[in-house]
């Protein structure tokens, strides 16, 4: 089943959009009847809860709607935490504190022009003196009863409990009605004196603190059950073990929801955190709508799933916790769709360009090593040839190419790096590329790769130190894992393992862009590639095509 989020509606008299969230039923006791504060684009609302929680979005445009219906679910939702963590005491401090917002909020209003002062004088003092008649009475039953402190202040207090989504015992409530009760008093005071025309410093304005809350690791109810964490091993752990790369990868992105959640309970995440977290990573352009589908929610509705499962229960519960009981990634995210303005295939001159730049590749003076041009010359024929990824191509080894049945053949195989499917398969060699050299060159080959130098341990594999003859150069060269990623921009460090790791991603479009169409796709671009200290002429020209992906 697929949970979708709260869709904002369309007012039928004024045309604006509104919002509504039903209560969640575990907490439909508490909450009805309850006034609660949400602030939505800037502006604060009061509603009260029923059956549902509803406010207006203020805005008749669609597309605001959405982003509004975002905020507003973020407010329901402290809402909700602040009910299911149950009443908390306050200490005096906090309730000063908020005693000193009614305060501050009263001065600002009043403080600049109070009126007679002799109104306030008067007021006080027929309050001061119906309280010692009441108290000095023999019947005092038979007096008009004064206003309590609830009537008197009681939605002030419920204000700022609402401001602050807060749900306190009754013991802390009666202390903030006699405190707001002082604040008041000192409020009064101070207009008096404002009405004389005394405007010297307010010292008694300085006695409320700022409202802190208490600290507290997270806000939201611990359920008790598995950490995201712990989803994670048992989920890396199963005996159908994952892919390093693909464990490494939900690895990041299970870390990157912890960090934006504030906390690692499993059970206690909701498809409304999926959704503020696409809007907190999509909306600035950090990333597509696309890729939070296909890399943010497949990791966490992958890990859900399978602890969700039967292997997954039985592991989780070997941990000694129970399993989650909603998957949160199964919610309908809405998105831009992305625009594609050209086929995904390359074009015939696309294609004609690419390889006819590999045919002089070992030729080209250009500071790569032997087995850097050729990568150059043979991968891209390959390709062209064999529809095989990049990344299994630029992993085969000179005994990768056999003869069987007397029909030429190139292994790929698992125990040579990366493959996809993790099966080999055996791809025949068309013979026009035997033709051109390539069961030659891989024949004359020494055994172990062909197209990148398996010996290098550094840290840093995709440069070396520069061993021309310049004198005093520094520079440092590509190494044969830069081969189709030359560095465009300076330096050999991040950008030139960034560029690498684009490589071995399932599409020619980055090492192409980089190989030779950044050049204008000509074969005399391959002469311009800088070797040591030599600046490239034609640093600044854009990529004459933006080549789509996909495997021939």
């Amino acid at each position: 089943m697929v949970l979708s989020m709260p869709s904002p509606y369309k007012h039928p008299s004024t045309g604006m959009y509104w919002y509504r969230q039903r209560v969640p039923a575990r907490l439909k006791s508490v909450a009805r009847g309850k006034l609660v504060a949400v602030t939505i684009d800037g502006h604060p609302s009061t509603p009260t809860l029923g059956a549902d929680i509803k406010v207006s979005l203020r805005t008749k445009s669609p597309a605001e709607a959405k982003r509004l219906a975002l905020e507003a679910q973020a407010e329901f939702d402290r809402v909700w935490r602040g009910f299911e963590t149950g009443p908390v005491t306050l200490t005096l401090k906090q309730i000063t504190a908020l005693a000193g917002e009614m305060y501050h909020l009263i001065r600002e209003v009043l403080e600049d022009d109070p009126g007679e002062a002799a109104q306030w004088a008067k007021r006080r003092e027929e309050r001061i003196a119906a309280d010692k008649q009441r108290a000095a009475s023999r019947l005092p039953q038979l007096l008009i009863p004064s206003p309590t402190l609830n009537q008197r202040l009681g939605s002030w207090v419920d204000g700022a409990l609402a401001e602050h989504h807060l749900v306190v015992d009754l013991g802390t409530r009666e202390r903030m009605l006699v405190e707001f009760d002082k604040a008041v008093g000192d409020i009064a005071a101070l207009v008096e004196r404002r009405g004389y025309g005394d405007f010297s410093d307010n010292v008694v304005g300085k006695r409320f603190p700022s409202f802190a809350p208490a600290p507290v690791a997270d806000a939201r109810p611990v359920s008790g059950g598995a950490t995201l964490t712990q989803l994670f091993q048992v989920w890396s752990n199963r005996l159908q073990k994952p892919k390093a790369q693909t464990i490494k990868g939900y690895s990041s992105l299970l870390q990157q929801l912890s960090a934006f959640l504030g906390h690692e309970d499993a059970g206690s995440v909701t498809a409304a955190d999926i959704v503020r977290w696409h809007d907190s990573l999509v909306r600035p352009g950090t990333i597509t709508h696309e890729t939070f589908i296909k890399k943010h929610r497949a990791a966490v509705g992958t890990v859900y799933t399978f602890a969700m499962g039967e292997m997954g229960k039985v592991a989780l519960r070997a941990l000694g916790v129970p399993p989650p009981e909603v998957n949160p990634a199964r919610v309908k995210l809405e998105g831009e769709k992305r625009v594609v303005g050209r086929p995904k295939h390359f074009l015939r001159e696309e294609a004609t360009s690419i390889l006819r730049c590999a045919l002089v590749a070992e030729e080209a003076e250009n500071g790569f090593e032997p087995y850097n041009r050729a990568a150059q010359r043979w991968v891209p024929w390959l390709a062209a040839y064999t529809g095989a990824r990049p990344g299994e191509l630029c992993q085969l080894r000179g005994e990768d190419f056999k003869e069987i049945d007397g029909i030429k053949c190139v292994a790929l195989l698992p125990d040579a790096g990366t493959i996809k499917t993790r099966k080999y398969r055996y791809v025949p060699l068309h013979p026009h590329l035997v033709e051109m050299g390539v069961w030659k060159f891989a024949s004359r080959s020494s055994r172990g790769p062909l197209f990148y130098n398996h010996h290098l341990t550094s840290e840093q594999p995709w440069c070396r130190p520069c061993r021309c003859s310049a004198s005093g150069c520094e520079k440092s060269h590509r190494s044969p894992t830069s081969v189709f990623a030359p560095t465009t921009r300076g330096g050999t460090g991040s950008r030139a393992r960034d560029e690498w790791r684009a490589l071995m991603t399932d599409t020619w479009t980055l090492s192409v862009d980089r190989f030779c169409l950044r050049r204008g796709g000509t074969t005399a671009s391959m002469s311009q590639w800088p070797c040591c200290g030599k600046s490239r002429s034609s640093r600044s020209s854009k990529s004459h095509l933006s080549a789509g992906g996909g495997r021939h």
